[in-house]
C-alpha cells in the first residue's frame, strides 16, 4: 500500500491508496474493518476528514485538468455509505499553461511554470474553505457546495523569488533520471537556459485549518523556511509563525502544533508542540523576527525532542 491520504473520522482510521484506487478502513488498533475498491471515472488523489461523519476525496480526470472535490457520508457502524455523494466544488487544476521541454536526445517532458499557482483547500467546520488562485476569494463552501462566505486574503507583502529558490525548483520540477538512465538531463540543461521565473511567488503555497476556524496560509515555497500567516474567519490578519529550516507544520490542534523535523542526517520524525492560543481580536500585521513564534503578541515554545 501506498498512502496518499490518511484521515481520523469518528473512531476509525480511512487509508487512501491513491495508485491501486483502493481505500482502507482501519480500527485505531490496527484491525482492518474494511477495504474498498474506488472504481469512480475520476482518480482519487487526496483523502481529508470532513465534519458530520464525512471523509473527503479530491479526484483527478484522466488525462485532463479538471479536478473535483466530492464529500461522501459515512454510514451507521463502521462503512461507508457511497450511494450517499455530494459535490463540493469542481474546478481545474491549473489555471495556466503547461510549459513542454524539448532537448536533442531526451524525452519531451510538459511542467507547470515556475511557482504558478495552485489551488488550495482544507476541510473547515462543517464545510471546505477554497482557494483558486491569483485574484480569487477564500470561499467556504458548505459539503453540498453551497457558498457561505468569501473574503479576500489580507497579505499586503510578498515573498520575492531568489537563487536558492530557483535553484530548489530545478531540482525538483525535472525527474532525474528513468528506469535507472539520466535522459533528461539534456532537458535539465534546456530548462535552466530557456524558463523564466517570476519576480514574486503566489500569495499561497498550502492551506491548513486550525482551531476557531482560523485558516493557516503557508506564504513560502518548499526549500526554504516555512512562513504561515494565519486569518480568521472574516478575513482579518491574526498573527504570523515562521518555523525554523529544520520544521515544516502538519497540522495545528488545540494549543499544539504538529510539527516534522528532519535531522542533520535527513531522519525525520513528528513532534506535537504546544503553543498558546493565537491573539484575538486579530493584531495589525506582524513581523517575523525569530525561530518560529507568535507575533506580535504571545509566544510558542519549542517541544520536547
Amino acid at each position: 500500500m501506498e498512502a496518499t491520504g490518511v484521515a481520523l473520522v469518528g473512531r476509525h482510521l480511512y487509508v487512501l491508496d491513491g495508485t491501486q484506487r483502493r481505500l482502507s478502513i482501519f480500527e485505531t488498533t490496527g484491525t482492518v474493518v474494511q477495504t474498498i475498491n474506488l472504481q469512480d471515472a475520476y482518480y482519487p488523489r487526496r483523502l481529508d476528514g470532513g465534519g458530520r461523519g464525512t471523509v473527503l476525496f479530491d479526484l483527478s480526470q484522466p488525462m485532463g485538468n479538471e479536478r473535483v472535490i466530492v464529500a461522501r457520508t459515512v454510514g451507521a457502524g463502521t462503512r461507508a455509505d457511497w450511494a450517499r455523494q455530494d459535490t463540493v466544488i469542481t474546478y481545474p487544476r491549473s489555471s495556466v499553461a503547461r510549459v513542454r521541454l524539448t532537448a536533442p536526445g531526451a524525452p519531451g517532458y510538459r511542467i507547470s511554470p515556475p511557482y504558478s499557482s495552485v489551488p488550495q483547500w482544507t476541510p473547515i467546520s462543517e464545510g471546505v474553505a477554497f482557494w483558486q488562485g491569483p485574484d480569487s476569494e477564500v470561499r467556504i463552501l458548505d459539503l453540498g457546495g453551497g457558498l457561505q462566505s468569501a473574503f479576500s486574503l489580507p497579505f499586503g507583502d510578498r515573498f520575492e523569488v531568489t537563487a536558492d529558490d530557483r535553484e530548489s525548483w530545478f531540482q525538483n520540477a525535472i525527474p532525474k533520471e528513468i528506469f535507472g538512465q539520466p535522459v533528461f538531463e539534456p532537458l535539465s540543461e534546456a530548462a535552466r537556459r530557456t524558463v523564466d521565473f517570476p519576480r514574486y511567488h503566489p500569495l499561497m503555497f498550502e492551506l491548513l485549518a486550525g482551531p476557531g476556524d482560523l485558516l493557516w496560509v503557508r506564504r513560502t515555497p518548499d526549500g526554504r523556511d516555512q512562513v504561515w500567516d494565519v486569518v480568521d474567519s472574516q478575513g482579518q490578519l491574526a498573527s504570523r509563525v515562521s518555523l525554523a529550516p529544520d520544521q515544516a507544520l502538519m497540522a495545528v490542534i488545540p494549543d499544539h502544533m504538529v510539527v516534522k523535523v528532519t535531522d542533520d542526517f535527513d531522519v525525520e520524525s513528528v513532534e506535537v508542540q504546544r503553543c498558546e492560543s493565537p491573539p484575538r481580536p486579530p493584531a495589525p500585521a506582524p513581523r517575523m523576527d525569530g525561530r518560529y513564534h507568535w507575533t506580535p503578541q504571545g509566544s510558542v515554545s519549542q517541544g520536547a525532542r
